[in-house]
């Protein structure tokens, strides 16, 4: 690997490979990934290399039993949509303080619910041993009513720090189709503006009880490049306070800066060229509720999402 500049992190990223659920790609077992791979085996076709190609399917060792893996658990059977069980890893690396070799859990099954009240209603009876919120539709306010049935369910309510950057971000798209909206989501103004026009005191109040901080979205403020040292540790608060506060009258006047202005007096921001704006939000159908509480709200001027 050739760098322009020091990668003092490489090292630890590499051996993140273990983490591969939030941990690096750059490694695969080569002894078993090569058979599907062009460069090494000539029988294969070169589209098998490619996003979501054959080479991509057999590298998945959370779908494909037998891609070999580092992590505390390997794949033993898959059913798609449906339940995947998993074995201890005999070849796991890890011990605990007495020299045991973890994990220390023999099986995991996991099972596949598409209704979120059915998962809710299965976690108050006790049916489930384990559940993790962000993987079953759960969210900070069904916490009340797991406490209400501790007794019953025998299940016990923990909360940890997620270690999340944010809790929900939105990603502009910097090649938008329409070259006014491309143009218009590279202006670093724009962006600004519609930062400062989102009242995160209010979000974190009425969806998160206020519990986690202030954030304009950044990368985990437990990561190694954000803790590697004092300047890690101030380039992150940097990140996370940018843009952050909420201020109507400045969002307003970024917008008047570049030209988003209302032209025709309709009461709406239109395009710097007078054409109406509308900001599109995509989301997955599996979005939780407390995503969709954080409606487009913007005091900066009215737009259509």
């Amino acid at each position: 690997m050739t760098f322009d500049a020091p990668g003092p992190l490489t090292a630890a990223r590499l051996a993140s490979y273990v983490n591969r659920g939030n941990g690096t790609t750059w490694m695969e077992p080569k002894h078993y990934m090569q058979q599907f791979h062009p460069r090494y085996n000539k029988s294969v076709g070169k589209d098998w290399a490619t996003a979501d190609g054959e080479f991509d399917r057999k590298r998945d060792y959370t779908a494909n039993p037998e891609c070999p893996t580092m992590t505390g658990w390997r794949l033993k059977s898959y059913r798609d949509a449906r339940q995947a069980v998993w074995e201890r890893n005999p070849y796991y690396w890890c011990a605990d303080p007495d020299g045991r070799q973890l994990p220390n859990i023999d099986t995991l099954t996991i099972a596949v619910v598409d209704d979120p009240e059915v998962g809710r209603l299965q976690i108050q009876e006790g049916s489930l041993n384990y559940v993790h919120g962000p993987f079953a539709g759960l969210t900070l306010a069904d916490i009340s009513g797991f406490k209400q049935t501790e007794n019953r369910s025998g299940v016990e309510v923990l909360l940890w720090d997620g270690g999340s950057g944010t809790g929900s971000m939105f990603y502009f798209n910097y090649d938008h189709k329409d070259p006014r909206m491309r143009a218009l989501v590279r202006e670093p103004k724009f962006r600004q503006a519609l930062s400062h026009a989102v009242d995160r005191d209010e979000v974190q109040k009425q969806v998160y009880f206020k519990t986690g901080e202030p954030t304009t979205g950044t990368m985990s403020p437990k990561a190694i490049e954000c803790q590697v040292n004092d300047e890690g540790r101030k380039v992150y608060r940097e990140w996370r306070d940018s843009y952050v506060t909420y201020d109507p009258a400045r969002a307003k006047a970024l917008l008047d800066e570049i030209g988003v202005v209302d032209k025709d007096g309709d009461g709406r921001r239109e395009m710097p060229d007078g054409s109406p704006l509308k900001i599109r939000l995509d989301y997955p159908a599996e979005t939780t509720e407390d995503h969709l509480q954080k409606k487009c709200r913007t005091a900066a001027g009215r737009a259509t999402c």
